[in-house]
């Protein structure tokens, strides 16, 4: 309420409005003798959505814009409704105009770097704020459930279930049976399906458990972060990846050990969301570069000393999801265009 009411009080003193094709942006301008002076009004009520280097960068393209349509004098005051204050502060320090509204208690604070008053805006504002109710925020939603994750995860479990139910998932060849991976049969039989049957079958419950408890944990966080359809594609594609670097891996070393597991693809996951959160500057939800690249040396690792364990599939499906993940991913408001 506070972000509309604040809009159309600009709208009523004649400022004009462009949208932004960045979510929660807007700007009004109007000019004046020979300036023009812009108003850029950030939505961050749910949460700061830029950094630092973003923000700068936005306020250069808003800049640039009215340059070229032939404005030499621009005058760009950042107003900023958010809860965050703390992180906002920032942004009062990198020596542009801002203006932060406190969204939890409708007060507007202007640091002594500031500008006091911007086209004589201030007063109006203020008496704004004061006449309009406290919003509390609102709950964030249940952020821990991803659609496409968890039916991904319940396909592995049903599957492991249904084979364990008729028969015994620790046996090897039963496992061939239905659909792991064994080069002999691949090579002189043509079954390169099993490149993506192998990718929904394991070896026993503790199998199950360790890559499905993986899975849940990490999956859902990538899934957010790039999407629902693009995180199928890199699921699926960095399992068979995987599975294709095994392969070849038991061709050329003529190891025919028989081979199954969503590790492949999980690694793919894993690899790719470490590229999303180096690229988010070592931050996602509650996901740490630092944290994740531990688990990965850990892993990978364990994997080397511990016999029984795929490690081509494992490094075949991090680097996999890696490249995927520049392929597909684009951090918002990394590419923005103002007007």
């Amino acid at each position: 309420m506070v972000v509309q009411r604040f809009e159309s009080m600009l709208e009523s003193a004649q400022f004009n409005k462009i949208e932004s094709n960045i979510p929660r942006m807007k700007m009004f301008y109007r000019v004046f003798s020979d300036k023009v002076y812009v108003f850029h009004v950030c939505d961050a009520r749910e949460g700061m959505f830029f950094d630092r280097y973003s923000y700068q960068k936005i306020v250069r393209q808003i800049q640039e814009e009215f340059f070229n349509k032939g404005y030499f004098q621009i005058c760009l005051l950042s107003v900023i409704f958010t809860v965050d204050i703390k992180k906002a502060r920032e942004f009062a320090d990198l020596g542009e105009a801002v203006w932060i509204v406190d969204m939890l208690c409708n007060r507007l604070m202007i640091y002594e770097n500031q500008p006091a008053d911007f086209m004589g805006i201030r007063e109006h504002f203020e008496r704004m704020l004061l006449e309009t109710p406290i919003q509390k925020p609102q709950r964030k939603k249940n952020r821990y459930i991803s659609l496409c994750n968890s039916c991904i995860v319940i396909l592995n479990i049903l599957i492991f279930f249904w084979l364990e139910a008729r028969g015994n998932t620790k046996n090897a060849y039963y496992m061939v049976e239905h659909g792991a991976m064994y080069v002999p049969y691949m090579v002189n039989d043509g079954q390169m399906y099993r490149l993506f049957t192998a990718m929904w079958l394991h070896f026993g419950f503790e199998h199950l458990s360790s890559n499905m408890f993986s899975l849940l944990l990490l999956g859902d966080n990538l899934e957010r972060a790039v999407g629902k359809g693009k995180y199928i594609l890199i699921y699926l594609i960095s399992g068979l990846g995987a599975s294709m670097f095994s392969f070849l891996y038991n061709f050329v070393t003529a190891s025919y050990a028989v081979a199954a597991g969503a590790s492949g693809a999980i690694f793919g996951v894993i690899g790719a969301l470490f590229y999303v959160v180096v690229k988010n500057r070592g931050k996602l939800e509650d996901m740490t570069a630092f944290r994740l690249g531990i688990l990965i040396v850990y892993i990978l690792y364990t994997g080397i000393t511990t016999s029984g364990i795929d490690n081509a599939a494992h490094i075949g499906g991090l680097i996999i999801g890696v490249l995927l993940a520049i392929l597909f991913y684009q951090r918002k408001g990394s590419e923005v265009d103002e007007g």
